[in-house]
């Protein structure tokens, strides 16, 4: 993978790093040799800092990877460029659904609808087979005109779950009523719910990738500064590709807290390039502080206490100092039950002063649920432990 500086990347370029693409899910390789039928300058951009290669296909030769939008699905269309595929190449479509609610929502606002070929998913399935192709995966996009792609894998119920839990934590109006929604369907029925598809598609009979390895899910919102890739099925590993910097501080604290036995931390697990870095994935699933009553805020507050307690203890250094999470609120922890069994996005970590993330943890929690009265004045009187 190459990274392009930020001072020296196109316009283009510029927009694939901070609106990321469709072009994540698929794991491109550098050098992959990548067809684009459509047009789409974000996911040009983004190919190109996948380290991709773009091939228009004016020049003949075999491409690891044909994606098509805007086109019509014809079965005749669909044989002609699976015909330039190289052996184990991957024929991608991208497919927008104009009758999900998020659609629907956008029209009725005024933003613009998808760009996209509209095409039912069952044609499109169809279409494939007819041409000889076999659907290697279908991933469900939560796309919109305002907001970056989240994406999960239809066929994999827990990474399904997975995805819609993290984006639940960090989004709110139209787009946050709908992953709501999802998150109360059955994983079968979220197909016709979906604003667009992703259809991978191989000629039959070629290798695919091993389910441990796949990509089965991509995290993102508005503001991310780092694509968050889920891989396999069920989910074994978080690859995080940082856009605005290489990732350092969040890598060495996971270190640090290996080493001094903080157990609720993802691990390391390697650095394949440079910004990029996979990490074990972590069970439970993600708080939703937006959800609670005054008394269960209160009761979680008092248990995030003892996780910064315990990483105090842990982390404390002869000159009093201890390790800084940076962005210690409810939304950071990973829950099963009633008990807190992960703490996630350690991209802030700093040595400084015990208070820190405790005050942080507070006026967070505060400032989240301005519709409980009082909450200020209980929280004032539980225990720092």
């Amino acid at each position: 993978m190459t990274v392009v500086p930020l001072d020296d990347r196109t316009d283009a370029e510029t927009a694939a790093v901070y609106s990321p693409s469709w072009v994540d899910l698929l794991g491109l390789a550098a050098g992959d040799r990548v067809r684009l039928v459509g047009d789409d300058r974000v996911a040009e951009a983004a190919v190109r800092h996948r380290g991709g290669v773009l091939d228009d296909g004016a020049a003949g030769g075999l491409h690891d990877v044909v994606c098509l939008q805007d086109i019509a699905f014809d079965a005749a269309a669909l044989r002609r460029h699976a015909a330039t595929l190289a052996p184990g190449g991957r024929l991608v479509l991208v497919v927008d659904n104009a009758a999900s609610p998020l659609r629907l929502a956008d029209r009725l606002a005024g933003r613009p609808g998808g760009r996209h070929a509209v095409v039912g998913l069952g044609r499109v399935r169809r279409r494939l087979r007819s041409a000889g192709l076999e659907v290697d995966q279908v991933f469900g996009l939560l796309r919109s005109s305002a907001a970056p792609v989240t994406a999960f894998d239809l066929a994999a119920p827990e990474a399904v779950r997975s995805v819609l839990g993290a984006t639940l934590s960090h989004v709110g109006g139209t787009r946050g009523t709908l992953v709501s929604l999802l998150t109360r369907s059955p994983v079968g029925a979220l197909a016709p719910l979906c604003p667009a598809w992703l259809v991978v598609a191989r000629p039959r009979g070629s290798s695919v990738t091993p389910a441990d390895d796949r990509i089965v899910g991509k995290i993102s919102n508005r503001d991310s500064k780092e694509v968050k890739l889920v891989c396999g099925s069920p989910p074994r590993v978080l690859e995080k590709h940082y856009l605005t910097g290489s990732g350092t501080t969040e890598v060495e604290a996971l270190r640090e807290l290996d080493r001094i036995g903080f157990t609720l931390a993802p691990r390391i697990v390697g650095e394949p390039a440079p910004s990029v870095c996979r990490m074990t994935w972590l069970p439970g699933r993600p708080l939703l502080p937006a959800a609670l009553d005054a008394d269960e805020v209160v009761v979680w507050v008092d248990r995030a206490l003892a996780v910064l307690a315990d990483l105090h203890a842990r982390s404390r250094q002869p000159d009093g100092s201890v390790l800084v999470h940076g962005d210690f609120w409810l939304g950071n922890l990973l829950v099963d039950d009633e008990q807190v069994v992960g703490v996630v996005d350690w991209t802030g970590v700093v040595h400084g002063p015990d208070h820190v993330d405790r005050d942080f943890l507070v006026e967070s929690t505060v400032a989240l649920r301005p519709d409980l009265p009082g909450l200020r004045a209980r929280l004032a009187t539980t225990a720092p432990a």
